[in-house]
């Protein structure tokens, strides 16, 4: 049977305030999500982080975010959010995002829970790695490494890379799954590719 869906997002705030070498910024989302079945269709809530439950009829849910930027000189920059998902059932509420980034020119230290994908072009072409996927929570982590692509010394964009090393605990409930509960996982990426060419190769591995 055909599923029909409806959906509101009343972006409700959002807030910059700038200083020489800082920054404050906040969000405030509200979502009301229906259908005519006990779930929601595949694409209405795909590639959303999983702030949505696709098990649920209705659901609204509201999204209360506060960001902190603070820069160091010329190289380095502390980033930290706290994201925290209200949902209409309060008891099943929690922390969307929470977490600390502390950059180096490009190399970053990440620690806690943060919605990214290391996809090469677009979350939206993808949904990210085998294990870091944008149809999931964050999950809690401590990673080192270029997240982001940078350029070769020397050679400029003719040729950049990225690459981490991840440490990451799953910690949803599984028991019902019957399958290990709490488990940890490691995780190392590196890729390398041209943006300089008109046709720009990459290559990688996870």
């Amino acid at each position: 049977m055909r599923v029909v869906t409806a959906i509101i997002l009343l972006i409700l705030g959002s807030l910059p305030s700038i200083a020489q070498n800082d920054s404050i910024a906040y969000h405030t989302d509200l979502y009301f999500l229906t259908a005519n079945q006990s779930f929601q269709p595949h694409w209405q809530v795909s590639n959303k982080y999983g702030i949505f439950d696709r098990n649920r009829q209705t659901e609204l849910v509201g999204l209360f975010g506060l960001a902190y930027q603070y820069k160091i000189g010329d190289r380095f920059k502390i980033e930290t959010q706290g994201e925290f998902n209200v949902k209409s059932d309060i008891s099943t509420s929690y922390f969307q995002q929470l977490y600390l980034n502390v950059h180096y020119g490009s190399l970053q230290l990440k620690i806690g829970k943060e919605a990214y994908t290391i996809a090469q072009y677009s979350d939206a072409l993808s949904s990210g790695s085998l294990f870091v996927s944008n149809n999931a929570r964050p999950i809690p982590k401590i990673g080192i490494g270029f997240y982001d692509f940078t350029p070769v010394p020397w050679i400029g964009r003719y040729v950049e890379f990225k690459g981490a090393m991840n440490f990451a605990k799953l910690d949803d409930d599984r028991s019902m799954y019957n399958g290990t509960d709490n488990p940890w996982y490691h995780e190392k990426f590196f890729y390398v590719r041209s943006s300089f060419l008109p046709v720009n190769p990459y290559a990688g591995c996870l």
